[in-house]
């Protein structure tokens, strides 16, 4: 893990040129970056264009790279560690549809939410967004209804962005 972090901040370091707010995954064992990429979408041509172009970049840097765009970085997560493409754009407020067909995983709840959920046969995002959602808290804790609202877009999720150190020069 403090490898990958490593890693991972050096690829964040080589962003800023996509965007200045780059950061890595708030995890012990970090395995994503996080590009907040508002409003620079147009100088690639669009969302497909940077994607792509990133993709490229961090590809021939050594890293296994897979790009999700999306309007929060719960579902962008999501999307990109389970869909099958190696580029998904999830269209603005479409994050539903994107992450209902994926697994449960795809929310990044913990293993014992999820074993409970699957002693209820629920396997998929959208079979679990179906569930009356007041009855939730109660059965499986507050950190399920904070992973749908994160990865829905309804609750914020902080970047916490790597900052280049500048050589200082006398």
């Amino acid at each position: 893990p403090t490898g990958d972090r490593w890693r991972l901040q050096a690829f964040a370091h080589h962003c800023p040129h996509y965007r200045p707010l780059v950061g890595v995954e708030e995890d012990p064992a970090p395995e994503s970056l996080w590009l907040e990429i508002s409003g620079s979408e147009a100088l690639f041509g669009g969302e497909q264009g940077l994607a792509e172009k990133l993709r490229t970049d961090l590809a021939e840097q050594g890293a296994q790279v897979r790009v999700a765009i999306a309007d929060s970085w719960g579902a962008a997560w999501g999307v990109s560690h389970f869909g099958d493409a190696e580029i998904s754009l999830v269209p603005p407020g479409k994050q539903q549809n994107g992450l209902a067909p994926l697994p449960i995983a795809a929310l990044r709840i913990s293993e014992t939410v999820r074993r409970s959920l699957k002693t209820l046969d629920v396997m998929t995002v959208g079979q679990l967004l179906r569930l009356p959602r007041a009855s939730l808290p109660s059965r499986f804790g507050d950190e399920l209804v904070r992973r749908i609202d994160q990865a829905l877009g309804l609750a914020p999720e902080l970047l916490i962005a790597e900052r280049l150190v500048e050589p200082l020069f006398a």
